[in-house]
């Protein structure tokens, strides 16, 4: 408020009082009231100590409270209960945080698995059938609210073809390695031949599942957590699945289910042509026909380029075939090799 406001106001309060005589001006009353401080007269604000603070020895005796084998693992608010059971005060809980504070202490006290830094991408790169396997478990919904069955998939990345598939009620460790076991042994899986990848659910990373990869010879590949893309061809194969016309959305008996994905996956795997692997079947792929296929292809497409040469705008064509299928291709894959977990 400026001095002629001012000066105005202590005139008028008299006669109008003060509110009266500041509404002229468009003032607050407060305003006439306000006397600023002088810059000299300022007090220093801060660094002072109160003189109720605890003590060093006060603080140092809290700390070894804290520490101590009886305390070490519970929080301020238990000690302090603690403490007033057995008759003693030390200080308020407020002030037990303050000293844990001051000594860096308010994070979690007790011993923690240190953590060894993110996990390696996994790069797996398969150049022929059965040397790299993926897994997942998917849930398949049911007429009935709230319940699932569960469909375990393995799928051999470089031929897509599914070798072993089942649906249960739960999802269980022991029923994931009775399908592996199955699986290993009809297709005349040797030690030190496959790799396994999958992701990091309970069942994959069960003791049952584990032994069973020490026994029968299997490298053993992870994905990060809770990064999907690792796990491309499993969640391929489960919305390829899900997605065909005819999939009913949901099934009302497990029998029923078996025998919907039982036509799914004899189709999928002896009839339906793989944009993935040059429109083959992954059948042919997997069990070593595919190179007949390709080569009567072939004679086909030669026939078709001499018959009308200048229709291919990009010289003779040629039949596709499989090729090395990645997981986390690198940028420079001719120089890096499949490595696994």
């Amino acid at each position: 408020m400026n001095a002629i406001a001012t000066d105005a106001i202590g005139e008028l309060r008299e006669i109008i009082g003060v509110s009266r005589a500041a509404q002229l001006f468009g003032l607050a009353r407060s305003s006439f009231y306000y006397q600023p401080v002088p810059v000299d007269q300022h007090r220093q604000r801060g660094g002072g100590a109160q003189p109720n603070a605890l003590g060093e020895d006060e603080h140092a005796r809290i700390l070894d409270v804290l520490h101590s084998d009886a305390h070490v693992d519970h929080s301020p608010y238990d000690v302090f209960a603690a403490l007033l059971d057995d008759g003693t005060y030390l200080a308020s809980i407020r002030s037990f945080y303050r000293v844990l504070v001051k000594n860096g202490e308010t994070t979690t006290r007790t011993n923690q698995r240190k953590s060894t830094g993110p996990r390696p991408v996994p790069v797996l790169c398969a150049r022929r059938a059965n040397e790299i396997w993926t897994w997942d478990i998917s849930p398949i919904a049911t007429t009935t609210r709230r319940k699932f069955f569960y469909l375990y998939a393995v799928i051999d990345i470089y031929s897509r073809f599914v070798p072993g598939w089942c649906v249960e009620e739960v999802e269980d460790k022991d029923l994931a390695r009775e399908l592996f076991e199955k699986i290993c042994d009809d297709q005349g899986i040797e030690p030190g031949t496959l790799t396994v990848h999958s992701d990091n659910g309970p069942q994959m990373r069960s003791e049952a599942m584990n032994e069973f990869y020490a026994i029968a010879g299997i490298s053993k590949s992870r994905s990060r957590p809770r990064v999907s893309n690792d796990n491309p061809y499993s969640e391929a194969l489960f919305k390829t699945a899900k997605y065909v016309p005819l999939y009913p959305g949901s099934f009302e008996t497990i029998d029923d289910t078996r025998r919907w994905f039982a036509s799914f996956f004899a189709h999928y795997n002896y009839e339906h042509y793989h944009s993935g692997i040059g429109l083959l079947t992954p059948a042919s792929v997997h069990n070593g026909t595919a190179g007949e296929i390709i080569e009567a292809r072939q004679r086909v497409l030669d026939d078709a380029f001499d018959a009308h040469p200048e229709r291919f705008r990009r010289g003779r064509p040629t039949a596709a075939a499989p090729e090395p299928a990645w997981i986390n291709k690198p940028a420079d894959a001719d120089q890096k090799e499949a490595v696994t977990q």
